[in-house]
């Protein structure tokens, strides 16, 4: 039963991050100072998004090290479906860019 809570929460998360991939694959640039303002205020809201989709990732590393740990047997299918969200999660921060990926990692704190 455990596991397929930790397994759903893993395919919940790789819902997730397919849904920012998603929003960071966009085209739309603004056209004009309205539009760009728009797309400001989603990009800002897309790094809060990022920022606890990140917490989100830690959280379930910690947990398939405990269940590998407690779950010897399973331990391979663990770490195959961790390394799955892991591989998702740093290609969408690589597309995040080194700027916003600061902003998500120290959040309200201001970056010179």
């Amino acid at each position: 039963m455990y596991f397929q809570h930790s397994y759903r929460d893993v395919d919940e998360t790789k819902d997730w991050i397919d849904e920012k991939d998603e929003a960071l694959n966009s085209d739309n640039y603004g056209h004009d100072l309205a539009s760009v303002q728009a797309l400001q205020r989603k990009h800002d809201a897309l790094e809060r998004d990022l920022s606890a989709l990140g917490e989100k990732v830690r959280d379930l590393d910690e947990s398939a090290k405990r269940l590998m740990q407690t779950h010897p047997d399973q331990a391979e299918q663990i770490y195959e479906h961790q390394r799955d969200i892991n591989e998702q999660w740093n290609t969408l921060t690589q597309k995040v860019g080194p700027i916003s990926l600061l902003r998500v990692i120290l959040g309200p704190y201001e970056i010179l």
